[in-house]
């Protein structure tokens, strides 16, 4: 079977170095081209048999040049939405990192210029993690009974320079300006567990209310806190907590609870998770340990990224099947992250539209 011609649309980002490294453990995605805005002053991102590709600051230019089926996009939200219109138009299969756009509108747009059996698949790689699957498992054998509430936790180190070691959330980031991204850690990485707490319940958010705050720094435009309260169609409730707050380190909790039970997961005891429940099945034994070691060799995301990419192929061979993680999954997360905004800068709860 031959290999996909790829190019990667984008090279300055934060997140090119890890999936470069799970492009090499698939082999299906031949990469023949990168684009970048800044053209040759990006090839120092590019490390290994990536360093010698030919390299645009123009992608017409390059998609005239090179005949390419599939794209990892990896750029700022604002120049993602831009470039990724003309590849839709072009029929080219995307592979897009989180959370794909600003906003859901812009999503929604991108998504109506895509052809009949083109891919968009969002790179939402947790969803191919052997802990949330599971969990969602659980859920759906009805192991926690009616659920009544859900909660996440995602609170990571500061944004900011330090003297004598190299930038580490570098406030100067796209990242961090609002016309580029929208949002900040709640757009960045509480996609992440908006997307989950969607996919473990299987449950849509039909209500948000949120407050943001800049908390550590004033060289950022973005939110670097933030808490937001959602009501599920179910009536279950959920809370999110995420923050760049900590001089180091990260501190990560799944909570979830229902009738019949409730699990923890906090992320300092690695890979457990703990469940009790006085579901019928379970009566001989109401508690059980679920352990997920990280495999040995492990690529980005302790191999679930490498997973998104496989599935990817096999949607392109397929002739556009439907991804785990569709343009459809992605939009449900930006209607949430558009709410909570929006509830965050009005002081009103907002009701979802769909």
């Amino acid at each position: 079977m031959s290999v996909i011609p790829t190019a990667l649309i984008g090279v300055d980002h934060p997140h090119t170095p890890e999936w470069l490294g799970v492009l090499d453990r698939v082999p299906d995605l031949n990469v023949i081209a990168a684009y970048d805005p800044q053209g040759e002053a990006a090839r120092a991102k590019l490390e290994g048999r990536y360093a010698a590709l030919p390299i645009y600051d123009n992608l017409p230019k390059m998609l005239a040049r090179h005949r390419v089926e599939a794209a990892l996009v990896l750029l700022s939200l604002r120049q993602a939405e831009e470039a990724m219109l003309p590849l839709a138009r072009a029929g080219i299969h995307l592979m897009v990192e989180k959370p794909v756009a600003r906003t859901a509108a812009a999503l929604e747009r991108i998504g109506s210029e895509l052809k009949p059996g083109t891919v968009l698949y969002a790179g939402y790689a947790w969803r191919f993690d052997a802990l949330p699957r599971h969990l969602r498992a659980l859920v759906e054998q009805g192991i926690f009974g009616d659920l009544w509430s859900i909660e996440m936790r995602w609170i990571t180190s500061k944004v900011g320079r330090r003297e004598g070691v190299p930038p580490h959330r570098d406030p100067r980031s796209w990242l961090f300006r609002r016309e580029e991204g929208r949002g900040g850690m709640l757009q960045w990485l509480g996609c992440h567990w908006i997307d989950m707490m969607l996919y473990i319940t299987g449950q849509p958010v039909v209500s948000v209310a949120a407050m943001t705050a800049r908390q550590t720094t004033g060289e950022i435009e973005v939110d670097d806190t933030a808490t937001v309260l959602l009501r599920f169609g179910n009536g279950m409730l959920g809370s999110l907590h995420v923050g760049y707050l900590l001089p180091e380190g990260t501190q990560t909790y799944w909570g979830l609870r229902g009738s019949l039970g409730w699990m923890r997961h906090d992320f300092q005891d690695e890979r457990r998770f703990t469940v009790h429940s006085q579901h019928p099945d379970w009566i001989t034994a109401p508690t059980k340990y679920y352990d997920f070691p990280v495999p040995p060799n492990a690529t980005y995301g302790r191999n679930s990224a490498q997973a998104l990419l496989l599935d990817f192929v096999r949607c392109i061979r397929q002739g556009g099947a439907a991804p785990a993680e569709s343009v459809a999954t992605a939009l449900e997360t930006l209607r949430v992250l558009d709410a909570a905004y929006e509830a965050a800068e009005t002081g009103r709860t907002v009701q979802l539209r769909r």
